[in-house]
C-alpha cells in the first residue's frame, strides 16, 4: 500500500505479479487502488484495476473499490484519474461505503470545476428524493463557498426542462440567492 500511495510503479507491478492481495485495506479501510487514485498515480491505478479485473471482475468488492477510488480522485481533483476510472466503468452513482455519498457529490464538494464538469457530463444527477437531499446539501455548501462558476454548471446540468422551474426549485431551498448573474 505504501508503494501505491508513494507512486512507485515498478514496485507495485512487481508486488501484483508476485500475488500480493490487491483487496487488502489499511487501518483506515483504504485499499492500494484508493490510495493511488487519491494521489493521481494513474499508472498504478491501471495496474491495480487490471489485476483486480482479471481476478475478481464480478465481485461487489471490485465494484466498491472502483467507485471508492473514483470518489477519492474526484474529491482531490485528479481529473485524469477520474477519466481513467470512468473509462473502467467505475459507477459514479454508487454510494461510498453505504453513506449515500457518491463520487459526484464528493466532486461537487471539492469545488474543482473541471472534475465536476467531467462527472456531470458522465452522469447528470437525477431528481430523485434520496439523491436530491444530498445534492442540495452539497449545493448549499458550494454556495456558501461562493463558487458562481460551479453553480452555473449545476444549473445547466440539473435535469429540469425549464430554467425558470430550476430557479424556482432552487429558490425554495434557499440556495439560488447568490447564483444570479
Amino acid at each position: 500500500m505504501q508503494a501505491s500511495a508513494s507512486g512507485h510503479v515498478r514496485c507495485v507491478k512487481c508486488l501484483v505479479e508476485c500475488g500480493a492481495d490487491t483487496l487488502l485495506r489499511n487501518q483506515f479501510k483504504q485499499s492500494a487502488l484508493v490510495l493511488a487514485a487519491a494521489r493521481g498515480h494513474n499508472d498504478i491505478v491501471q495496474n491495480l484495476v487490471s489485476a483486480l479485473s482479471q481476478a475478481r471482475k464480478e465481485e461487489e468488492e471490485f465494484k466498491d473499490q472502483l467507485s471508492e477510488a473514483l470518489s477519492y480522485s474526484a474529491y482531490h481533483g485528479n481529473i485524469s484519474t477520474v477519466k481513467l476510472l470512468l473509462h473502467y466503468n467505475a459507477d459514479l452513482t454508487r454510494s461510498f461505503r453505504g453513506t449515500g455519498w457518491t463520487a459526484l457529490l464528493y466532486g461537487l464538494l471539492s469545488g474543482n470545476l473541471p472534475t465536476c464538469r467531467t462527472l456531470l457530463h458522465a452522469a447528470p444527477p437525477t431528481l430523485d428524493t434520496k439523491h436530491n437531499t444530498l445534492l442540495f446539501q452539497v449545493i448549499r455548501s458550494v454556495e456558501s463557498k461562493e463558487k458562481p462558476e460551479l453553480m452555473a454548471l449545476l444549473s445547466e446540468t440539473l435535469p429540469i426542462p425549464d430554467s425558470s422551474k430550476a430557479i424556482s426549485l432552487l429558490s425554495r431551498t434557499g440556495i439560488w440567492r447568490r447564483c444570479r448573474v
